[in-house]
């Protein structure tokens, strides 16, 4: 729009220098006046604006996780690739598990020894303690000597003794099992999570099979797509304006001008050192996973509005000495008037403004050879000729003149 403006502005420069309007005066009148300086306007409206901002951040995984080696081994195989989808609690791969179950039948067998042991200490017991009934009968009636009751009720301690190590030892040998079970269950690598998300997709593989993975050695990366998170960074100025919730609107470079809904999901309680701002988490939604974790992206969020607002074009706004302002055509005398306005919320291409009323016309084109009072032939700007004007009556089919 505005290199059409400009090419407009061109034209009726070139226009009003070749050839002139009969109606016109010379470059000099009889009292000195300059000719009329063409410009293009566009009129003045009031309307409700929006404080809006964008910040640029970045997408990221709405979880993501990774599938490690909890034993050490060689990596047999892997089944899944990069981009894959994978489902809760899916085997997607094995290490070489031969020595693990060895050791898994050792342990069983060890364990079967030990309840052998314990059965024969319970066995040798029971003879003992029978001995030992027998042995105080005898003794009852002096038929058994003293020696003899001592000995066996040394027996019987040893027998009950032996009994609680092999009750023990099967205990060991029962724990040493169930360490090798586990053990082997770790030789097959499983993609388990918590959560909703009943699937996510594999984003990165860090082994191939045969490489050697050590304990807790990373194998994949698995991520969740929707929801996604997107991170970006805000001033102190708009720090306290943002609240959880408030919803937002993403663009990425890949989709053009569409948008994508989200909202504001956690706000930092504090500044970084280094940047002094303040990091914001927003969650978008992403069913049909158009958005990919890892691109740059645009957050745009409305802080404020003002329903009421006059409006100008952000092009119409000119900086004369120390101030803003605006140059409003006065119909009447055919004259350009320069007007300081102090700047609200911007839109787009419009800007919210205090210090004028919310009707007439602004220059949008060739204020850059105006003073305040100037002769101005004026034109309405190539987006109101095209459009026929917005609002009401006045604005439609330009300025008269």
């Amino acid at each position: 729009m505005q290199i059409l403006l400009l090419a407009l502005g061109i034209f009726f420069l070139v226009t009003s220098g070749c050839s002139r309007d009969a109606s016109l005066p010379l470059a000099n009148n009889s009292r000195g006046e300059a000719r009329p300086v063409a410009v293009a306007v566009e009129p003045i409206a009031v309307g409700r604006i929006h404080d809006a901002r964008a910040y640029t951040g970045t997408l990221l995984p709405g979880r993501r996780f990774t599938v490690a080696a909890r034993t050490a081994g060689i990596v047999k195989r892997l089944d899944v690739q990069i981009g894959d989808r994978v489902e809760r609690n899916q085997v997607v791969g094995e290490l070489e598990s031969d020595e693990l179950r060895e050791e898994l039948v050792q342990t069983q067998a060890d364990l079967q020894v030990a309840r052998a042991n314990l059965q024969l200490a319970i066995s040798e017991l029971e003879l003992t303690q029978r001995e030992w009934i027998r042995i105080q009968s005898l003794r009852d009636r002096d038929f058994a000597s003293v020696a003899e009751r001592d000995r066996v009720e040394s027996l019987l301690s040893a027998r009950q003794a032996g009994k609680s190590v092999a009750e023990s030892t099967v205990l060991q040998r029962e724990a040493a099992l169930r360490r090798a079970e586990i053990r082997l269950e770790y030789a097959t690598l499983r993609a388990s999570w918590e959560g909703s998300d009943a699937e996510r997709f594999v984003s990165r593989r860090f082994l191939d099979e045969g490489s050697l993975a050590a304990n807790n050695s990373p194998i994949i990366e698995v991520v969740s797509l929707d929801p996604l998170i997107g991170q970006f960074y805000v001033p102190e100025a708009d720090y306290h304006r943002i609240e959880v919730g408030m919803p937002v609107k993403i663009q990425t470079s890949g989709h053009g001008g569409r948008y994508f809904a989200g909202n504001v999901r956690s706000i930092a309680p504090e500044f970084s050192v280094e940047t002094r701002r303040a990091l914001v988490e927003v969650t978008v939604a992403n069913a049909g996973h158009m958005l990919a974790p890892g691109v740059f992206m645009r957050a745009h969020l409305v802080l404020g509005e003002d329903p009421d607002a006059v409006l100008v074009p952000i092009a119409a706004v000119v900086r004369r000495g120390d101030s803003d302002g605006v140059f409003i055509v006065n119909e009447a005398e055919g004259r350009a008037r320069f007007y300081p306005i102090e700047r609200g919320f911007q839109e787009g291409n419009q800007v919210a403004v205090k210090g004028i009323e919310g009707s007439g016309w602004v220059v949008v084109l060739g204020h850059d050879q105006l003073t305040d009072g100037t002769r101005v032939q004026w034109f309405p700007a190539i987006s109101q000729r095209t459009s026929g004007g917005s609002g009401g009556d006045a604005r439609k089919g330009g300025p008269s003149q």
